[in-house]
């Protein structure tokens, strides 16, 4: 299953960190658990093709 570009591992300041939101419902704790509720409710990101069109907005690069 595709993971509308947001599966896989990612760089942080102390590490890697593994992401994966395969379900609306994973994509809303996903949200939740990272301050980032605007991102829950906007209609760019509301389904998994969505998201992966709009990559660059939700996985921020060094």
């Amino acid at each position: 299953m595709r993971s509308g570009g947001i599966t896989g591992i990612h760089p942080t300041r102390e590490g890697y960190l593994y992401i994966s939101a395969n379900t609306p419902h994973f994509w809303q704790a996903l949200c939740r658990k990272t301050g980032l509720d605007a991102l829950a409710a906007d209609p760019h990101f509301d389904t998994l093709r969505k998201r992966a069109l709009h990559m660059d907005e939700i996985v921020p690069r060094n």
